[in-house]
């Protein structure tokens, strides 16, 4: 069992994939066994036909330059994110090699070299859409949990704090972190700052990314906004780190204030 998709194509350089399950002697997948395997998989992630169609394509461009391994593992999961990001379809990374039995590093490698093979340019990821489509996920667990469902009042609520939240961390904070992080780092605080009670896991799950990864970015985060509120708020210094999100919409409003007020004497 090799570890590699590879394009063995006369004309073409060789296309190296990483991938858990594929052997260099097998054929290119046929388009029939694509699009078997995209049947199992468009359920698991509740994918519109539009990314399945895409992913369709981009397997029989792939097998044009014999492309190997997408029909499993890293390199099916690469073909499904690859189709999805060019739809604009909002999902993690990790929610799609959980899907399909990899991990999100092989995938993220698979999808790269994907993307050079085929010369795909897909379009940024939105934080803001996969931080509302973690939290419609997070509300849908929340309801098949008996006695923790959100009310459509507190689920409004934090539908308008992510949305003003995202772009205020990315000024505030250094970024530089998957996109799926920073969905699940925006949707705690927010439901911190709603008083909501949240779990970690409960907020990785619906993110699509890893428990521990999500609190390690948690934890960068919180530090950062803590400084900012020791500076900003007199009252800061007896707050902990981890409590600091009850007073990010008052962080919020200052710092606004702040750059506008800024904004208005350069004018001047």
């Amino acid at each position: 069992m090799c570890s590699h998709i590879t394009s063995s194509h006369p004309a073409e350089r060789p296309v190296s994939i990483p991938c858990m399950w594929c052997c260099p002697s097998s054929p290119p997948a046929t388009q029939a066994k694509v699009r078997k395997r995209l049947a199992q998989l468009a359920p698991l992630l509740n994918l519109p036909s539009a990314v399945t169609i895409t992913a369709e394509g981009l397997a029989a461009r792939a097998a044009k330059l014999h492309i190997r391994g997408l029909t499993s593992g890293a390199g099916l999961a690469a073909l499904v994110y690859a189709a999805c990001r060019l739809e604009a379809q909002p999902v993690s990374i990790a929610t799609v090699a959980g899907a399909a039995g990899s991990d999100s590093t092989r995938v993220g490698h698979s999808f790269l070299a994907l993307s050079r093979a085929l010369e795909l340019q897909p379009p940024p990821i939105s934080p803001t859409s996969l931080t509302l489509t973690a939290l419609d996920r997070l509300a849908a667990a929340r309801r098949g949990d008996a006695g923790r469902p959100l009310p459509a009042d507190t689920l409004g609520t934090l539908r308008r704090d992510v949305t003003r939240l995202l772009p205020w961390l990315d000024a505030q904070v250094p970024t530089g972190c998957r996109p799926g992080l920073e969905a699940g780092v925006a949707l705690f605080l927010a439901a911190s700052m709603a008083q909501l009670d949240v779990r970690v896991d409960e907020v990785a799950s619906a993110a699509g990314v890893g428990v521990g990864p999500l609190l390690k970015r948690l934890g960068v985060v919180q530090g950062h906004v803590h400084l900012l509120a020791q500076r900003m708020l007199p009252y800061a210094s007896s707050v902990a780190p981890a409590r600091v999100a009850s007073h990010l919409r008052t962080l919020m409003r200052l710092t606004t204030a702040m750059e506008s007020a800024g904004g208005e004497g350069q004018a001047a």
